[in-house]
Parts: structure tokens; C-alpha cells; sequence
């Protein structure tokens, strides 16, 4: 019970840390605090790894996002798999092209030593205007200097009204 109250009072005291300081940075100084948070965690460094992340996607720059994981960074997104900065980069521009309004938010899922798992989701809309709500989970794996090198993630994508939003 003291362990779920305590984890509330950090993900109310991360809430208010994000609120203050989101979009006051540029994207690389998102980088250089993801890369100065170093395993083994600890709660608060995961927290802090995680709402960073999330910070750093929300600012859909492709570059600075890459810039967060190793130079041979291996993915699986939903069906597909690749590796590399290159290719990290050219997954996500293709992506921000067509998710539009994109908004995500990442909570701390679990951690141990060099991993963190995070439960996602994100909303965006399309070309048409059709909003789109994503549930997912990723499990990260680091290097001592704080960089990813592998991101293993699942997810589902649905439909919904714009008036279900819940990222506006």
C-alpha cells in the first residue's frame, strides 16, 4: 500500500515536472537528458527516462529521436523490423507524415537494471480528418551510456470519433 501511494506521488509530481517544462526545450536538449539518465534505474530515473521520451516523440523530429539510441539500434514496430540510425529515421518520417495532431503519452510500466517497459498510447488524424486512438506496450533494452539499443514494440490502433479524444 505505501508502495502505490508513493508511485502516485511520483507520477503526480512527474505530471506537474512534464506540464512545466514541455515544448520549453529544444528537441536535442531532450536528447542530452534522455542520454544523461544511465542504467542500472531506479524508479525515479525510469520515470524520468520515460515522460523525457515521451517528451522527445511529442516534438516528431526524427533526428533528435534517433539521436537516443545507438548507432545499430534494433526495432520491431508492430510487423516490421530494422536497425540502424538510418533506418530509425526514415520509419519516422514516414510516419509524422501521415499521423497529423499526433499526441502520445508514456507511463512506466516496469524496470529492471538496463530494461524499461512502457505502456503507450497516442491519437492522431489522418489526411482524411479520421482520428485514430494506439494501445501499446514497448520494451526498451540500454547501453551503460544511457543510449537504446533495442525497442520492441506491440500495439493495437482503433478508430474513433474526434469527440473521444482524449489528447487535445
Amino acid at each position: 500500500m505505501l508502495a502505490n501511494k508513493f508511485s502516485k506521488v511520483l507520477v503526480a509530481i512527474f505530471g506537474y515536472f512534464q506540464k512545466l517544462i514541455q515544448f520549453s526545450v529544444s528537441s536535442r536538449h531532450w536528447t542530452r537528458i534522455l542520454m544523461a539518465l544511465k542504467p542500472p534505474f531506479t524508479l525515479l530515473t525510469a520515470t524520468k527516462k520515460v515522460l523525457v521520451a515521451q517528451n522527445l516523440w511529442n516534438t516528431k523530429n526524427p533526428i533528435a529521436v534517433a539521436a537516443a539510441y545507438t548507432p545499430d539500434s534494433i526495432w520491431r514496430n508492430r510487423d516490421m523490423s530494422f536497425q540502424g540510425t538510418d533506418e530509425i529515421i526514415k520509419f519516422l518520417t514516414k510516419k509524422w507524415e501521415k499521423e497529423n495532431d499526433y499526441k502520445l503519452e508514456k507511463t512506466l510500466f516496469c524496470f529492471q537494471d538496463n530494461k524499461i517497459a512502457v505502456h503507450f498510447q497516442y491519437e492522431y488524424n489522418n489526411r482524411l480528418g479520421h482520428w485514430f486512438r494506439a494501445y501499446g506496450n514497448e520494451h526498451w533494452t540500454f547501453n551503460a551510456d544511457g543510449l537504446m539499443e533495442t525497442r520492441d514494440m506491440s500495439c493495437n490502433e482503433v478508430p474513433i470519433p474526434e469527440s473521444a479524444r482524449k489528447f487535445k
